[in-house]
C-alpha cells in the first residue's frame, strides 16, 4: 500500500511497544487520478514489527472502496472466506501463504467480521483502516481491533521462518 499513487505523505506517527513488539500508528495519504482531476485517499495504519521471514501477502477486504494496483497472483481460498476477501501472494509462495492463512485463522477472521485490509511485508503486520481516525475514543476502538488481529496473526508468523525460494521474489511487486 505504501507504494500506491502519487504525493505520498505520512503524518502523526505514534511509536511504542505493545506485547513486546515494536509498534507504530501512522496516518497515510496519497493521490490517484480521478478523471481529469486527482483524488486524495487517507488511511490510518497500525504497524506491528514481527521477527522472522514470511512472504509479502496482501489481504484485501472486498467491501473496501480502494483496491491496490499491481498485484499479480490471487490465491484461491474457501468460498465463504473468498466472498469477503482476496488474498494476493507472490508467485511461488502459495504454500507458504496457506501455512499462514489456515482454515482456523480464516474462521477467526470471519467470526470477528474484520473490516480492514492487512499486509504482511518486510517482517511487519500492517492493518489499514480507511480514512483518518480522529478522537481518542475512535483511535482506542480501532487500536483494539488491530490488537485483536495481531493476536490472531502473530502466533503463526512467529513460528514460521520462511526462507526465499530460489529465484522467486518474495514481494508482490511486478518484475
Amino acid at each position: 500500500m505504501f507504494k500506491e499513487g502519487n504525493n505520498r505523505k505520512v503524518h502523526h506517527i505514534i511509536r511504542g511497544t505493545i506485547d513486546s513488539l515494536p509498534f507504530k500508528i501512522i496516518d497515510y495519504q496519497f493521490t490517484i487520478p480521478n478523471g481529469k482531476a486527482q483524488q486524495s485517499l487517507f488511511f490510518t495504519a497500525f504497524i506491528f514489527e514481527i521477527g522472522g521471514n514470511f512472504p509479502h501477502c496482501y489481504l484485501d477486504k472486498k467491501e473496501n472502496w480502494y483496491k491496490i494496483k499491481g498485484l499479480s497472483n490471487k490465491l484461491s481460498l474457501p468460498r465463504e472466506f473468498e466472498k469477503q476477501f482476496q488474498l494476493w501472494v507472490p508467485s511461488g509462495y502459495e504454500m507458504e501463504a496457506l501455512q499462514i492463512f489456515t482454515l482456523d485463522l480464516m474462521s477467526k477472521m470471519l467470526d470477528f467480521k474484520f473490516p480492514y485490509d492487512i499486509e504482511l511485508v518486510n517482517q511487519k503486520l500492517i492493518v489499514y483502516v480507511e480514512g483518518i481516525v480522529y478522537g481518542n475514543q475512535n483511535l482506542e476502538k480501532e487500536l483494539n481491533t488491530a490488537l485483536e488481529i495481531k493476536d490472531i496473526f502473530v502466533p503463526k508468523l512467529e513460528h514460521f521462518k520462511f526462507t526465499p525460494i530460489g529465484d522467486h521474489p518474495s514481494s508482490l511487486a511486478k518484475l
